[in-house]
């Protein structure tokens, strides 16, 4: 009996390979005109199985460069000369499979045009280059073509907005230098003490506990709607990128850095860490130039900007960006967004309380931040799991009546994650001081950060890490306790090696509780992705 090759994964539906013999890949044949610049064509592999290292490096002497995975044993590559089907038979692949123009657009959007085929609809979308690409190309390519795109935001490289018509959407997908379109998500909103003492961080505080916690040292960066300083507990300690001050991003700094100097019992997570602020995804974009230029190591980003169900829990260029610059500052920085509800047209409550997620949300290395009173855990914001099967939240924290600071030096209570996200960042910045303070003044990782939050949480709610609750409830003592004891072991392994840990477990163990992780690899956006 044969052995059928494995099915391909992508985000239009499942592809079943065929068994036709293998063709030579030719960047000037007409098949790939939709994806060949002139120097180099993209195409879709299918390998009998994935690649090791080895095997990678001989694709690349032979003009191939792996991309991006796609479920299914299959990768997007761009290849810049003729290759053999002999050659490409030696090197381990099934097929290669054209990039097509109906397989660059979300399926949401190709259905509207194509309901508005004759009417001359048109709609503002956003369009990504290839990956490593010249976007200068693109641009000029497009304007050809008398498509006008300008950038989406600063610092979003590879992203660019269009207002396109029914009449030129086939030219747009059959440029070669356009890898993904989109519907053009909404802007960036805010959306709705005894934080330290539910989260086991108070006694840090205090010289008495031997430790003595303040996030000093610690730069947190703030992405919110406007400026912090409407309270004196976030005076002298904010590097100003804005000049509109808001109750939201006041409120949400006081939880993670306020200092308590009109009332110390009302201290942040981190009353001595300093902050950088900068107007919602503006934190993400800059987080790169933030790192170089003042060491900031996390983020806290307690906004949300589409709210569209048909776009829940789907996987996107923002959280792609989100997953990109964790890597490309080596992994010092670590992510933590809030998660949030505003999905209003599912049908029934069934549907409205699970798989509701949004964009930002939906990234792979960032810590997603659901919000409870531990107690009676709430029902106001969005749960996993993603449209790929990934848990999220990650960790819950207080979101419910939280009091902090707000405007002519107030406080007063809130409610929703965007309390609760600040909670996560705040207690991050003690572990980031205390690793430091064990570890020469190295930084840790954004990853292990992650680990350690979620394996030091209490479970609550089902048993288990689950899609409402993540790994459980923040607990500061166990993460920084974990930090102290060294319980952890970084490592890196390769396709098909086999590494081995070994643990010390006590006889008197009543429960161990074990977690890998590693940071991933932003997503293919022509990867299965069922919306």
């Amino acid at each position: 009996m044969l052995k059928s090759n494995p099915v391909i994964r992508f985000r239009q539906g499942d592809y079943l390979t065929s068994n036709t013999s293998l063709t030579n890949i030719d960047p000037a044949s007409k098949i790939y005109a939709s994806s060949s610049n002139g120097n180099s064509v993209h195409v879709f592999i299918q390998f009998r199985k994935i690649p090791t290292q080895i095997q990678k490096e001989s694709l690349i002497g032979k003009g191939i460069e792996l991309i991006e995975y796609i479920p299914g044993n299959t990768f997007l590559a761009s290849v810049n000369t003729f290759v053999s089907s002999s050659d490409l038979k030696t090197l381990g692949v099934l097929q290669v499979i054209p990039v097509k123009p109906n397989y660059k657009i979300d399926k949401v959007l190709a259905g509207i045009f194509e309901k508005n085929s004759l009417s001359g609809f048109q709609t503002s979308v956003l369009i990504s280059a290839f990956p490593n690409s010249n976007t200068e190309d693109l641009v000029a390519s497009l304007k050809f073509k008398g498509i006008s795109i300008s950038p989406f935001k600063d610092g979003f490289k590879g992203l660019f907005i269009a207002t396109v018509s029914s009449l030129h959407m086939n030219q747009l997908l059959e440029d070669p230098f356009v890898y993904f379109v989109e519907s053009l998500p909404e802007a960036d909103k805010s959306l709705n003490m005894e934080s330290g003492v539910l989260h086991n961080s108070s006694t840090f505080h205090s010289a008495y506990s031997g430790k003595y916690l303040t996030g000093k040292g610690v730069i947190i960066g703030i992405g919110d709607d406007g400026q912090l300083n409407l309270h004196i507990d976030n005076y002298y300690k904010v590097i100003e990128n804005l000049n509109f001050p808001t109750d939201h991003a006041t409120h949400v700094a006081g939880i993670a850095t306020g200092s308590g100097n009109l009332n110390p019992r009302l201290k942040g997570q981190a009353p001595e860490a300093k902050v950088i602020d900068e107007s919602f995804s503006g934190i993400l974009s800059q987080t790169p130039q933030y790192f170089q230029n003042y060491g900031m190591v996390l983020t806290n980003n307690s906004y949300g900007s589409d709210g569209r169900c048909t776009n829940s829990g789907a996987y996107s260029p923002y959280p792609g960006l989100l997953t990109s610059n964790c890597s490309i500052i080596r992994g010092d920085a670590c992510i933590c967004c809030r998660k949030y509800k505003d999905c209003h047209t599912l049908p029934s409550i069934s549907y409205w309380l699970f798989f509701n997620l949004p964009s930002y949300q939906s990234s792979k290395n960032a810590i997603s931040v659901g919000g409870s009173d531990k107690f009676n855990p709430s029902n106001f914001y969005s749960k996993g799991p993603t449209n790929d099967g990934r848990i999220k939240p990650e960790i819950v924290a207080v979101g419910n009546s939280v009091l902090s600071t707000g405007g002519n030096n107030n406080y007063y209570n809130n409610f929703g994650t965007s309390m609760a996200a600040p909670q996560v960042t705040g207690v991050m910045a003690l572990m980031v001081e205390r690793y430091r303070q064990l570890n020469a003044g190295a930084n840790p990782k954004g990853a292990l950060l992650k680990t350690i939050v979620c394996n030091s949480s209490d479970d609550i709610g089902n048993t288990g890490p689950d899609y409402a609750n993540g790994y459980g409830w923040l607990n500061a003592a166990k993460a920084v306790e974990c930090i102290e004891k060294k319980q952890y072991a970084p490592g890196s392994i390769q396709q098909d090696e086999i590494k081995t840990f070994s643990l010390a477990v006590s006889n008197n163990t009543a429960e161990l509780k074990v977690a890998a992780y590693w940071p991933d690899k932003p997503a293919s956006l022509f990867q299965n992705n069922p919306g």
